[in-house]
């Protein structure tokens, strides 16, 4: 964003308006940016491409056995006294 508050041309503000990220004013203020804006369009529309392209690809399923392991790994790490790992005692 511009040092006076409007949208300039800002690849992250542009990737959350894509995604609907940004409240309603600043997504006024980015919308009257891109009627004037052709690189900006451009780049909308390249992310507005790879969304599409992301939201069509197969979900993969975790390992058999992942979500147990993990809870256990929690658990472990959860059971640890805080502020005493790696201390020797006496020091």
């Amino acid at each position: 964003m511009k040092k006076n508050g409007t949208p300039g041309c800002d690849p992250e503000r542009l990737s959350a308006y894509a995604d609907g990220e940004i409240a309603r004013a600043e997504r006024r203020a980015q919308e009257a940016h891109l009627r004037s804006c052709a690189a900006c369009r451009a780049l909308l529309a390249e992310f507005k491409s790879l969304g599409a392209q992301i939201r069509r690809m197969p979900s993969a399923k975790a390992p058999k056995g992942l979500k147990e392991s993990l809870r256990r790994l929690a658990g472990t790490k959860a059971s640890r006294p805080a502020g005493r790992r790696g201390r020797r005692s006496g020091r």
